[in-house]
C-alpha cells in the first residue's frame, strides 16, 4: 500500500484488513528541522468499534531522538603580508564565523604565537551582532570585549556563536626572529 503523508494525518489511514499474526510496516522519511535538543515523533492506532483490544497499552508509541547540532565554523588569520622584518611589529586579524545552521555557543578559540613572535595583550574582540556572537568576557548587550592574551593562548570560550555570527580579533605581535 502506498500513501502520502496527508493520507495518514488528520483522520488517519484505514487499513482494510489485518489478519492475526500479520503486520503492516510504514516507512516515513522526515527532515529534521530542530537545530538541537530532541524531537519526538509519536504514532497511535485506533481499534475499530466492533473489536475488543486485549492490550490497549501498546497502541501508541513515541520515538524520541536527540538532535546533534551541526555548525560550520570558519576561522581565518592574516597580517596581509608575506614578509616580516626582525624587530618590527605585525598586526594579525583573526576572524571567526559560524556559517550554521546550529549555534556553536561554547566554542573554544586558541591562538598560540609561534616561535619568533612576541604577542601582546589584551586582544581586542568585536562582534558583528551581539545577538549572534559574543566575545569572551562580553554579554549579549555588550558583545565586544578585550581578551587577555593568556586566555587566548590557553583557550577563550566564546559564550555565543550563532549562525551568521562573526567575531573579529586584533592581535599585535613583535617580530623577535632574526631571519633565515
Amino acid at each position: 500500500m502506498v500513501t502520502t503523508l496527508s493520507g495518514i494525518e488528520g483522520a488517519g489511514l484505514v487499513i482494510p484488513q489485518l489478519s492475526a499474526g500479520h503486520t503492516v510496516t510504514f516507512t516515513i522519511v522526515a527532515t529534521v528541522q530542530a537545530l538541537n535538543g530532541s524531537v519526538t515523533n509519536a504514532v497511535s492506532l485506533t481499534i475499530p468499534p466492533d473489536v475488543i483490544d486485549s492490550n490497549s497499552g501498546n497502541n501508541s508509541f513515541p520515538d524520541t531522538d536527540n538532535v546533534l547540532a551541526v555548525a560550520n565554523l570558519q576561522i581565518t588569520k592574516t597580517n596581509n603580508t608575506n614578509t616580516l622584518v626582525a624587530g618590527s611589529t605585525t598586526n594579525y586579524t583573526i576572524t571567526v564565523s559560524n556559517l550554521g545552521p546550529s549555534p556553536a555557543d561554547g566554542a573554544v578559540l586558541r591562538d598560540t604565537p609561534s616561535a619568533g613572535l612576541q604577542c601582546t595583550g589584551p586582544v581586542a574582540c568585536t562582534s558583528n551582532d551581539g545577538n549572534l556572537a559574543v566575545c569572551t568576557g562580553g554579554t549579549v548587550g555588550t558583545p565586544n570585549a578585550s581578551i587577555p592574551l593568556a586566555t587566548l593562548i590557553s583557550g577563550a570560550t566564546l559564550p555565543r556563536l550563532r549562525q551568521g555570527g562573526v567575531l573579529t580579533l586584533a592581535l599585535s605581535c613583535g617580530v623577535t626572529a632574526s631571519g633565515l
